[in-house]
């Protein structure tokens, strides 16, 4: 049995025609088809399946959000799948390499072990792609605002040139490791576990999502006319040379401090109105185990 897990909120037609082409890769199965929201017990409902069952998410990342948050992804054992059929696709783009093809079936199991942790408002989220203060948290929930209004094509590059006439950029403190800097003037304040964000933006080139570290980015600049030329270089990840503006720091904890309430979002989740959040990713148990014995053996002639 093949369960095919789809987002009605996403786009009607590439819906449609990623369902046909997700079940032309599943010739001679029986697919059953379920509404991601109408599952009310995902733990359940994966401890229901049989060995060979395998299950595909039709969605964006929002919809990947919704699994990761919904049960505790480690547990899952039968193989689940992914394909475009999102707005966004930037945990798609990242595993392959930005050449995102309609219908490409991938799996994901291997990538859900050590996710990172967003702890927001008193509350704790699991996240596969960023968790972004900005510009980006704020055309996220103008998205949102559209949607429930009934606007159904969304352009995330369309409002967030428009946000960059309008935006108030805000000072912040960030905590890396212990270690705290403060900078003036943030129009992003992105914590990135993948590469991409926006449908498509590289804003952490280098980053990879196996390692046991994420990678923070900001970008701080006075001049909005400047702001404007640098922030299409997001694209391509040309902007992280632009290190008078751009600052890209890693670590396994990262705190961000806003002077200000703005909204923050997680693969397209939204949480509005808040002034901080904090990311944890846990480090590799292999550095870990090796950290404390050579620990121990230093200990032997102290």
């Amino acid at each position: 049995m093949v369960y095919f897990i789809s987002n009605t909120l996403s786009v009607s037609g590439r819906m449609r025609r990623a369902i046909r082409r997700a079940e032309a890769q599943f010739v001679g199965e029986t697919v059953t088809c379920r509404k991601a929201t109408d599952i009310k017990d995902y733990p359940a409902f994966f401890d229901g399946l049989a060995s060979e069952d395998s299950v595909v998410l039709l969605g964006g990342d929002g919809t990947l959000n919704y699994l990761i948050n919904a049960i505790d992804p480690e547990r899952i054992k039968n193989p689940v799948y992914t394909c475009k059929a999102g707005t966004g696709n930037d945990y798609m783009r990242d595993m392959l390499d930005n050449r995102v093809k309609d219908g490409t079936l991938y799996r994901i199991n291997d990538t859900l072990v050590n996710l990172p942790t967003a702890e927001i408002d008193g509350k704790t989220y699991r996240f596969l792609n960023n968790c972004s203060f900005g510009i980006d948290g704020r055309v996220c929930s103008l998205m949102d605002d559209l949607k429930a209004k009934g606007h159904k094509r969304l352009n995330y590059t369309a409002l967030a040139a428009w946000l960059l006439f309008v935006y108030k950029p805000v000072s912040a403190d960030v905590t890396v490791d212990g270690d705290t800097r403060h900078f003036d003037n943030v129009w992003l304040a992105p914590t990135m576990n993948g590469r991409f964000f926006g449908g498509g933006m590289k804003m952490a080139p280098e980053q990879d999502r196996m390692s046991d570290k994420v990678t923070f980015g900001t970008f701080s600049c006075k001049n909005r006319l400047l702001t404007m030329l640098i922030f299409p270089q997001i694209f391509s990840g040309a902007h992280v040379r632009r290190t008078k503006y751009i600052t890209m720091l890693e670590g396994n904890d990262i705190e961000v401090r806003y002077s200000e309430p703005r909204d923050v979002q997680m693969d397209g989740e939204v949480v509005r109105d808040v002034t901080s959040y904090r990311v944890h990713k846990e480090k590799d148990t292999e550095e870990v185990r090796q950290k404390a014995e050579d620990e121990a053996f230093a200990a032997l002639f102290s």
